[in-house]
């Protein structure tokens, strides 16, 4: 009974791997897609860890800095959008968005695929904006539509409809989204330990300070 016990043990792993394999698989053709989709994203992200690491380094940083730097990111990549005074939507978000959720996925299913480090590295940079939102979706949203306040107060010349919009950003609160906006708190940072976070990533101090 015990042989028994055992060799069903190993036909029910044999059975598993592939489909952990395939799973794999599956999210890396999906990141792959995901990223050639949008070629500029990940470059992007690299320059952005770049800088805020650069700049930040050694120093104390409060959270509203931290929010300063995503929308910066946010602001280069979200050029894929819809815009008008009483509605938004950007499909450059919700791709990003989609490659982080996938980044989560690949490194839950995928430690045994031999491409696991290529993929982990570049999910690094994702998960690490995504941190900047204290791993909130809804927040990522409202700091890229927050970003947009910036791209249309600097245009040269703007039309009567891009003033209009710029009037409509300053009280965005009012525009109609598909998500609902999050406005981050200190302390929302506090509850994912992100101080530990960013002091190993970037070896700066975040304060939870006001």
């Amino acid at each position: 009974m015990i042989y028994k016990s055992l060799s069903l043990a190993c036909l029910c792993a044999l059975s598993i791997l592939p489909s952990f394999a395939s799973t794999a698989n599956e999210l890396e053709q999906k990141l792959d897609h995901l990223l050639q989709e949008n070629s500029n994203f990940l470059p992007t992200a690299k320059n952005w860890y770049t800088f805020v690491k650069e700049d930040y380094s050694g120093s104390k940083v409060y959270t509203f800095e931290i929010m300063d730097t995503a929308r910066a990111y946010l602001a280069v990549i979200n050029k894929n959008y819809s815009l008008t005074p009483e509605s938004y939507e950007s499909k450059d978000i919700n791709n990003l968005m989609e490659i982080i959720k996938t980044c989560d996925q690949y490194q839950e299913v995928a430690k045994q695929s031999s491409n696991f480090n290529k993929y982990t590295t570049d999910c690094f940079f994702f998960q690490t904006i995504f941190a900047t939102s204290a791993y909130n979706y809804e927040a990522l949203q409202t700091l890229a539509l927050e970003a947009l306040q910036d791209e249309y107060q600097e245009l040269q010349a703007p039309s009567a409809e891009q003033r209009k919009i710029y009037q409509a950003l300053l009280n965005y609160q009012n525009i109609k989204t598909s998500f609902t906006k999050y406005y981050l708190k200190p302390e929302d940072y506090g509850q994912h330990n992100l101080p530990l976070y960013f002091k190993k990533v970037f070896n700066l101090q975040l304060s939870l300070e006001r």
